[in-house]
This record gives C-alpha cells, structure tokens and sequence, in this order.
C-alpha cells in the first residue's frame, strides 16, 4: 500500500466486499493495517538486531531524524551480514556525502508492501530520485530476507545485500574516463544558455516598447531534451564508440551526409558555378547522426543481434563484439569492440511526401484544392487548377478566381536529402471524368536545387532560376482515368528561361537521366510545375497524390 488507512475504511471495504462478492473480509491489506504499529519507521529498525550497523549509519548522517517524521517511508535495509566484509565496513562511513548518497538509495518516500512475498510496485523511487526494480521479492537484485516490517509511517524490509548507488548514463559518460570520447564532446557542445524568463526581471521598455530585462540566463542542451538520457524516469541504451571505432564510422557515414556548397558568380564572361566542400560541417552533421544512432532502446545487448536505435535505426552488435557494460539507474552503458549501422533501407531510408504537403507556391489559395479521395495514400491529393492548350481546367468555375494563368505555376516543398543519387516516382492521378473521356494527358515537371545552392526563384513572367541545370528538368506524365505510379526522367529544355521541355534524354554525360543527383546533405528544394510544353498561360493543371524519393545505394553498404 502506497498510503496508510484507517481501521474504519478497511472495515467498510472488508463489509462492501463480502457483501458483494462474498470475499474474506480481512484480506490482505486489512492485515497490513492491523499489523502496523505506533512505533515509527526508526523504531523498527533499532527493533531488529541484525540492523544495529544500518541504524549507526543512519544516526550518524542524521537520517534517524527524517525517518521519525509522519511521512510515509519505505526502507531497504542491508542487514549486518551485507554491510561488512570480514572486519571490514563496506560503506565508507568518513566520507559524509559518499555514505549520505548510499543512504537516500535504500530510503523510499511512498509506503510499499509485499503480498505472497511479491512486491506491490514494479520498482520504487527513492529520495535520490533513482528508479530501482522491484522484481518479485527482490530489491535491485538482491532478496528480501525479511519483509513488510510495519511502522506507523511506513515500512521496513531487510534485504541480503548491499545495494550501492548508480550513476544515470548521462552521470557515467560524464566521468573523466570518457572526456575525450567524441560522442561526449559533441554532446557537451550543444549547451546553450537561453533566457530563463521566470527569473528575469522587467526593467523598462525601450523607445520602440521593447522589454529591457535584467536577464538571468540558464544553460539548456536541446539534445538532452530530445534524448534525455539524464532523466531518471527514461531508460535507454546507450552505446559509447572509442575513437578508432568512431572514425570507422565516420568514414562509413560520410559519402551520405557529405556538405558542399555551391556557390555562384555571374560576371560579363557569364554565370559560374563552383561546389566547394564543407569537411569541418560534414565532420559535424556525421557526429551527430553517429550519437543519435547510439542511443538504443532499452535492451540488453546481446552478442551476434541487431538493436534498435530510438530513432528507428538498426545497429548491428557482431559476435563477441561486447566489451564493457554499466548497468546504470536508467538503463545501460556500452562499450563495443565492433559495431555496424547498415546505410542500405535502413539509414538512409525512403523520402516520402504527401502532395497535400506543400510548403508554398506562387498562386492563390483559392486556385489549389486539397480533396479527400479513398484511394489516395493518406486519403488526400492535392489539385492545382490550370488551363490546358484546350481550355480544360480541374475546379469547377471559369473565373479566373479558380484556375491559374501563370506560367511555371508550382507547388514547393522541401525535403532534406542525403548526399546521393534518387529514383523519383510520383502518383499523378486526374480521376476528372471529362478529362478521362477525352483520354488527357497529363505532363508535369520538377525543378531542383540542390541542398546548400542558392534556393529556386520564380520570376514574374515564368522565368525559373537556379535549377540544378540551365539546360534539364525531370518530367513525369499520366493519362486520366489511370492509376499508375509514374518515374520521372530527365528531359533537355528549349533553353529558355522558362524551362520548357524539349526532348526525353536517353544518357547525359554528366547525369544519370533516370536519377536526381543531391551533390549535399541538407534542405532541398522542389517545385512541382506546370508547364512543361507550353510557354503561354495554358501550362495546365496539377495533379498530386504523393512524390517517392527512392534512395540509391548498394545493398551491400
């Protein structure tokens, strides 16, 4: 029982059950309350002979005082036999924060009891704010060789071992042991100081009503918010990576998340383009993605087993590959001679974007149509309106209110890709019955910058500017009425700023023509267009239900 109750409610439960159900009114937890007594929690212990070193310690730190208190406590107390080793005191009893810190891990603030010698409570807190299992009649591994000794304030039960505080994994890695480990470094690295505005005091406002504050600050890391592996009440597995295996891994992860910027210079000999590569940035962004895969969910390793990192990774533990292993008070620490991250659909995973998704565009709201469809992917697709070379719109008024007359109309989004090569599919589906009547073909084409290269610009007048290429687009086409996913391809263009497509390409020199190539990690940028043979206003409409980035990497890696 968490809390004490007085003889008359156990009385009246013990009546309302037999009434009902005809139980054993003087079931358990009313022989819990008969057995407690006046005596307080201190007084049990003195009470129990084989506990005359616990009570020492206890007096000694001024804990006998707390324990008299109303309260309610629970205390795990090491019998005689588990405080000493010979003659020799296991607990060091002149280190006064050493033995307070043992102390406040056997001393509970909630009362909790056995029923058929099985713990009530799957684990307990203690005033250290540790979390320690209570697993049957064992407290932290160690059995209960005596339990539900019963106090006025709470409960004791003496336990054969000697249950010695443990560090939280955030408390471990933190020791100077580990220090120079990169994961640690970099985690160390993402303290910020941010205001703390309950603390901060309002001085005065500035001529422009700006608050002038004499601010107080504190220090936040927003990677232990995200991964609170100091936070007693979360559990995780956390692998720590030796320098020599750390940079086996950044070797692995750095051709996917490799950072290049490109920059561009226009001068009267023309407009230039160069990539220049970022290594101390990749080296960044690689350290993070490592000391995310790391923190596992909380389970035990075991040697020649793939784990599961918390953000969804698979992390492959080889045979014999386990070395050091701290089992800490909210999960576990390790230390691998071998581990693996395979990048193949694991990774590096699928890109999926729902057409509904986008992030702008350069018409009015009223001329796109997110509509509920049964068979879309998430039960939307996303329209936007355009006239086509025969006047053929997909909403349901000529107005110009409701279709778009503006050349390189687009739909934007921008996912973040790895530095690789994709396979881009769609699902453009015109389910419009006019337009399936007359069996309408539906061109759309897409436009791309790469992540770190200055972002798409849509001009008045259609003009597009900075797409990968001057002189390529991708294009997909559907035909109304069919429902098929279609792979984009890499078309030549007029050569007009317009973009306009020319002719299907079969190879390129440069390129992959069935592929989008990322040449950096980061934000991209992709337009979904009209347009694609038409340099007027009747560039068409647009239809989509999904876009598909298929990431292109040898299953091997």
């Amino acid at each position: 029982m968490k809390h004490m109750m007085n003889k008359w409610s156990l009385l009246l439960l013990g009546l309302t059950c037999s009434l009902l159900t005809g139980c054993d009114p003087w079931s358990d937890v009313v022989e819990e309350s008969e057995n407690r007594t006046e005596q307080d929690v201190m007084q049990v212990l003195r009470s129990q002979k084989e506990l005359s070193l616990f009570v020492e310690l206890l007096e000694k730190a001024g804990y006998d005082k707390l324990l008299t208190s109303g309260q309610a406590f629970t205390v795990f107390a090491p019998s005689n036999e588990s405080l000493v080793s010979g003659d020799q005191l296991l607990v060091d009893t002149a280190d006064v924060i050493k033995l307070s810190d043992f102390l406040q891990n056997v001393i509970c603030k909630q009362s909790i009891t056995q029923t058929s010698s099985v713990f009530t409570e799957p684990f307990a807190q203690m005033i250290n704010k540790k979390n320690i299992a209570l697993e049957g009649n064992r407290f932290d591994g160690y059995a209960v060789v005596k339990a539900n000794l019963l106090a006025g304030n709470g409960v004791v039960h003496i336990v054969s071992g000697l249950p010695i505080p443990r560090l939280n994994i955030w408390e471990y890695i933190n020791q100077a042991t580990y220090e120079a480990y990169p994961q640690v470094q970099f985690l160390h690295k993402q303290l910020v100081r941010v205001m703390d505005e309950e603390n901060s005091y309002l001085l005065y406002r500035d001529e422009k009503g700006r608050p002038v504050y004499d601010t107080a600050w504190i220090e936040s890391n927003p990677w232990l918010e995200q991964y609170p592996i100091n936070n007693e009440d979360s559990t995780f597995a956390f692998v720590l990576l030796q320098q020599e295996l750390f940079d086996q891994l950044v070797e692995k992860y750095a051709p996917y998340f490799t950072i290049r910027n490109t920059i561009v210079t226009v001068n009267s000999e023309g407009t230039f383009k160069e990539i220049v590569e970022q290594p101390d940035s990749t080296l960044h962004y690689v350290t993070a993605e490592i000391t995310r895969d790391m923190i596992l969910l909380p389970v035990q390793l075991q040697h020649n087993s793939i784990a599961m990192s918390v953000d969804g990774v698979k992390v492959t533990i080889p045979m014999d590959a386990l070395d050091v292993t701290y089992k800490a008070s909210n999960g576990w620490v390790y230390q691998l001679f071998d581990v693996d991250v395979k990048m193949y659909q694991n990774k590096i995973k699928e890109i999926f974007i729902e057409g509904e998704d986008f992030v702008s565009s350069n018409v009015a709201s009223t001329i796109i149509s997110t509509r509920f469809k049964d068979w879309a992917s998430s039960n939307f697709d996303v329209v936007l309106s355009g006239r086509d070379s025969e006047g053929r719109f997909a909403l349901s008024s000529q107005s110009t209110s409701f279709y778009s007359n503006v050349i390189n109309s687009y739909l934007a989004y921008r996912p973040v890709l790895n530095s690789i090569e994709y396979e881009v599919y769609w699902m453009s589906y015109d389910d419009l019955a006019s337009h399936i009547e007359d069996t309408v073909v539906v061109p759309q084409k897409l436009f791309f910058s790469n992540p770190g290269a200055p972002a798409l610009r849509w001009s008045s007048g259609g003009s597009v500017s900075n797409n990968f290429s001057d002189t390529l687009i991708y294009v997909g086409q559907s035909t109304a009425g069919i429902m098929q996913e279609t792979r984009l391809g890499m078309w030549s263009t007029t050569g007009t700023a317009l973009r306009v497509a020319k002719d299907s390409l079969l190879a390129h020199p440069d390129y992959d023509v069935n592929r989008l190539s990322s040449i950096s990690y980061g934000t991209s940028n992709l337009w979904v267009a009209n347009n694609v043979f038409a340099t007027n206003d009747r560039g068409g409409s647009l239809f989509l239900d999904y876009l598909r980035l298929v990431p292109v990497i040898d299953p091997e890696k």
